[in-house]
Parts: structure tokens; C-alpha cells; sequence
């Protein structure tokens, strides 16, 4: 729809009736132009009513509720081949007459572009084993369940603002106690619907590969009161299912098993990863949250729509392998066989996030140095400095006489002390102001164990084949507090 005609016919909703005159005015076009404007309108409009001239005005009359449902679906962006994609294969799913004609005029595009849109859906079918055809209508052949889940895949990003709840589901609903969420019900109202019209045209399920599981759940014979037809049992098995892994505010999994799940998940994470997450406590809270309101939707297979799924493998690319690689071995979970990539990138955006924020907030461990000397408080004072400036990856603890050494040795790293100190291993011997040869001990001695990760002899060579150096002392010293400085 135009945006013209949207606003036309927003007008005349929002003020109940609006004279001609009024109209011809506020959006200046001619009488005529306005007549085809009303004409393209109730067209994209006819299910739910027409707009008329009522007592000399224009007015809608029809369904109101039913008119937002038609408008919630004209509304959306076409341009994007997925949008157009899942409006054409749901219907056709559906059993719905599709004509080129028709389907143009609803999604105000040209007829060519839904001509392109069935060719690249027809590729995109045959690429899954399916094929599109016409028998004076469309249809799609092949595997039933593959079918389903493509209809699964598009109701699950489906936006249902603005429609009705069928009562038949809020009752149910109700009588199993459920309490799924308003976008749980209405994508139940819609499987629902898909079960009755592939049941009528005979292309009900064969076989189901979770049927002896749905027939644990309570309401699985009762699944036929939501179709009011009767079912095999691999059809009520499928709603069954379907019902339990939607979104509730009261998930009926076990606690203890997600809980046991989320830790084995972690353990194996930071063993493969090679790193140990802080805060473990907190993190399985909020992972465990996720899987509570997923786990059967996760080990049943169900497709969901995961619109940040290319992102998601691009801006976690190591984290989404990892996580794949373990999620996806059934020796390690058995009971997720089979999950879907979309399911593995929202897990490992949680791992992502919070193994970034955890290096985000992680500091380098700086040595704890003690500068120790007899030449009195200003020289050690002068000494100290001198540490501090040309090595600032260190962090000097204290710098005391060494009568008061042992008071702080446990609590250092190195010493750092202008007299041998007979007691102690871990002491560098400098003079009380230093010298570069001292400077040059130091920073041999200090960058062993400095939070950097190259090899600085190796970072030397390589600017040596590519430049002079003047002076490898200097560059040396320089390199490593650099490197300290930004690690």
C-alpha cells in the first residue's frame, strides 16, 4: 500500500468518517486521484471491509479487529526477499489460492517480482529435497515434517500484534495450567491451523521421531479438542510436542537437569577455551535461565528464527565454533543431538558476551617488587623512582632497609636491593642509582616474567632485517614498556 493511501486510510479509522472536501485539501490531490486512492485501498483491504461513503462522507465499513490483522500483514517490507518469501510459502503452505495477479497487489510489488520470488523459492525447495509446482495452484512436494518445519521456522519470527487469541487455545491453555506467553499462543493458534489443513488434503504424519516422548505429557490425547478432528497418533505426538517447547511463564522442565546440563556445558567450555570464568555462579544462573525457557524446544528439534545469526557467527566466530563443537558431540549431550545452528548462536552469544566483558575487565598482574638498601630514605626513595619509570609493569610494594626485608618478602615477587641479601633467592643486585648496566640486568631479568606474550629477542630480529638500529638497548626497553603499557 501507498503511503498515501495509508494515510488516507488512517484518517478516516482514526476519525471514524471524513468529508471529501476535507480530504481533497489536506492531501491536495484531485477528486479523481482520491477515488483511486480509495479504489487501491479497498483492494488491499477487501477481507476485512471497504471504505464507502456514508451521509455524504467516507467511512470504513466492516470488521475493525479484522481490518488491523489485514493491515498488520500489508504493512510489512516486501522489498526484502525473506518477507516476501515467508508471505508466499506460508500461504501456500496453508492451501491458500495464490495467483500473481493477487499476490502483487497484496504485497504492492510488480508482478515480476513475484514471479522472481517463486523461481528463487522453487531453487530454495529443490535445495532441500522439496519441489514447488503448479496443479491450479501452487503446492509444495516432499518430506512432510520438512514441510512443517519451514511453516515453524516463519510463524517463529512472526509478528501477531493486533490479532485475537482464539479461545479454543486459551481454554486449553488454562486447563493444562501452561500459562504461555500472548506470542505462544497465537503460534499455537497457527500450527493448529496447519494440522487441520494438512490433515484435510491427506498429508498427515507417517511417523514422528518423538512420539513415545509426547505420550508422557498430559494433554497429548487431548490435542485432538484444539483440531476438534481426529488424529494418528504421530499427529497428536507432533502438536504435543510443539505445545511443550513453546515459551511459558512457568517452565515445566526440571530444574536439576538444566542445572546439571549448564555445568557440564561450562566445564567443558573452559576446558577446551583454556580459561577459567570468574563469577562462574552468576554466569550458570543466566545461562540455565535460557535453557530453562528452551530445553525442549532445544533436544526436540523445533525451529526458531535467529535474525542475528550471520552477526553472531561473524562477531564470535571462535566462541560459535567452540560452542558447536561441543554442544553438537552426542557423546558429551546426547539429549541436544541434532540442534539447529540458530539455538548454538544464541548459546554462544552468552558465552561471547561475558568471556569479552571478562577480559574487558581483566588487568594485567603486575610483579610485586620490594626495594631494599642501607644508603638511607632518599636514596631508596631516588631508587624507587627510578624502578617505577623504566619498568612500569612492576609494581614496587615498599622500598624499606634491610633490617625490615623480612616483613615484606612474602609479600613480593622480586627483590630489588643494593646489597647481597644471603637469606633470600629471588634478589637482584643493583647499585643505589642505575646504571644502564644495571638497567639492561633488570630488564632481562623483570621481562622473563613480564605480562607480555612476544618474544622480545624475536620482535629485535625481525626489525633488524628490516631496518638499522642504532641502538638495540633503547629499542629494547622501549618495545617491552610499550607492550606492558598496553596489555
Amino acid at each position: 500500500m501507498k503511503e498515501r493511501d495509508k494515510s488516507i486510510l488512517n484518517l478516516i479509522i482514526d476519525n471514524g468518517s471524513v468529508g471529501l472536501d476535507e480530504m481533497l485539501k489536506l492531501f491536495e490531490i484531485s477528486r479523481r486521484t482520491l477515488y483511486y486512492s480509495i479504489s487501491n485501498i479497498n483492494k488491499s483491504i477487501k477481507d476485512a471491509g471497504e471504505i464507502r461513503r456514508v451521509e455524504g462522507k467516507f467511512a470504513f465499513v466492516g470488521d475493525l479487529e479484522k481490518l488491523k490483522s489485514v493491515l498488520n500483514s500489508v504493512e510489512k517490507d516486501f522489498l526484502d526477499y525473506y518477507s516476501r518469501r515467508n508471505y508466499i510459502l506460508k500461504k501456500i503452505i496453508l492451501g491458500e489460492n495464490l495467483t500473481i495477479e493477487k499476490t502483487a497487489s497484496s504485497m504492492a510489488v510488480s508482478k515480476n517480482l513475484v514471479v522472481q520470488t517463486l523461481t528463487d523459492l522453487k531453487n530454495e525447495l529443490h535445495h532441500n529435497q522439496l519441489s514447488l509446482v503448479y496443479e491450479g495452484n501452487y503446492l509444495i512436494r516432499g518430506a512432510e515434517i520438512k514441510i512443517r518445519e519451514m511453516f515453524m521456522h516463519i510463524i517463529s519470527s512472526e509478528d501477531f500484534q493486533g490479532q485475537k487469541i482464539d479461545s479454543q487455545i486459551a481454554e486449553f491453555d488454562k486447563k493444562y495450567d501452561l500459562e504461555l506467553t500472548e506470542s505462544s499462543l497465537h503460534q499455537l493458534s497457527a500450527i493448529v491451523k496447519l494440522v487441520k489443513h494438512r490433515t484435510s488434503i491427506d498429508q498427515s504424519l507417517e511417523c514422528y521421531e518423538f512420539t513415545e516422548d509426547a505420550k508422557n505429557f498430559s494433554y497429548y490425547n487431548d490435542t485432538e479438542d484444539l483440531t476438534c478432528t481426529t488424529l494418528n497418533q504421530y499427529e497428536k505426538a507432533f502438536l504435543t510436542i510443539y505445545i511443550c517447547s513453546l515459551t511459558s511463564l512457568k517452565p515445566h522442565t526440571d530444574e536439576n537437569t538444566i542445572k546439571k546440563l549448564v555445568k557440564k556445558l561450562i566445564t567443558h567450555f573452559e576446558f577446551r577455551a583454556g580459561i577459567k570464568i570468574k563469577k562462574k555462579e552468576q554466569f550458570e544462573q543466566i545461562l540455565a535461565r535460557h535453557f530453562l525457557f528452551s530445553y525442549n524446544r532445544l533436544r526436540y528439534k523445533i525451529p526458531v528464527h535467529n535474525p542475528l545469526l550471520s552477526e553472531i557467527k561473524n562477531k564470535y566466530k571462535e566462541t560459535y565454533s567452540l560452542t558447536q563443537s561441543i554442544i553438537s558431540d552426542s557423546k558429551i549431550f546426547p539429549e541436544l543431538s541434532g540442534i539447529r545452528e540458530e539455538e548454538i548462536a544464541y548459546i554462544s552469544t552468552y558465552f561471547g558476551y561475558y568471556v569479552k566483558k571478562q577480559d574487558r575487565n581483566k588487568k594485567p598482574k603486575k610483579q610485586r617488587m620490594l626495594i631494599v638498601g642501607n644508603q638511607g630514605a632518599d636514596i631508596l626513595k631516588e631508587l624507587k623512582s627510578q624502578v617505577e619509570d623504566n619498568f612500569p609493569f612492576v609494581d614496587v610494594i615498599a622500598a624499606v632497609p634491610t633490617k625490615e626485608v623480612d616483613l615484606y618478602a612474602r609479600q613480593s615477587d622480586r627483590i630489588i636491593s643494593t646489597v647481597p641479601l644471603a637469606d633470600h633467592d629471588n634478589v637482584i643486585v643493583v647499585n643505589p642509582v642505575l646504571t644502564d648496566n644495571d638497567l639492561e640486568l633488570l630488564m632481562e631479568e623483570l621481562s622473563r616474567s613480564a605480562p607480555v606474550t612476544l618474544d622480545i629477542d624475536k620482535v629485535i630480529e625481525i626489525v633488524k632485517q628490516n631496518a638499522t638500529v642504532h641502538n638495540e638497548k633503547k629499542l629494547r626497553k622501549e618495545i617491552l614498556q610499550t607492550l606492558s603499557q598496553n596489555h
